[in-house]
């Protein structure tokens, strides 16, 4: 199907995910090495989650607050589920600060459609 169409659709097709993979993976880089994380962790002290995602990563290097990061995405992203559960306070979700959540929630998805496009496309190809 895809290989009816001019070389560079295709290559466009191809490239597509990675650049939104990328830059959802950079957007994660920034919150996990500026202070964003520790506004981030600051508020969500009441949850559930923040105990053992840093008991299961820990906080030293990069690469462990980059896990963290990714974690609190996932609880963020879904957050009736995550207060359902129990892992998110509902008081901490409402006091978040907006533009660290804007921020997260934006990396979460370009990473998920770019992993959901990756998938699709190489089905295509």
């Amino acid at each position: 199907m895809i290989k009816s169409l001019d070389i560079k659709l295709q290559l466009l097709f191809l490239a597509t995910p990675f650049i939104l993979g990328l830059t959802g993976l950079a957007m994660d880089l920034r919150i996990a090495g500026s202070k964003e994380y520790k506004i981030m962790i600051e508020a969500l002290q009441r949850s559930a989650c923040l105990p053992f995602i840093v008991t299961l990563c820990g906080e030293k290097t990069l690469r462990a607050r980059m896990f963290v990061t990714f974690m609190v995405a996932g609880v963020i992203k879904y957050p009736k589920s995550s207060i359902r559960q129990g892992m998110l306070d509902a008081q901490d979700y409402e006091q978040f600060p907006p533009s660290v959540r804007k921020r997260i929630v934006a990396a979460s998805w370009l990473n998920t459609v770019a992993f959901g496009w990756l998938i699709i496309g190489s089905y295509f190809l």
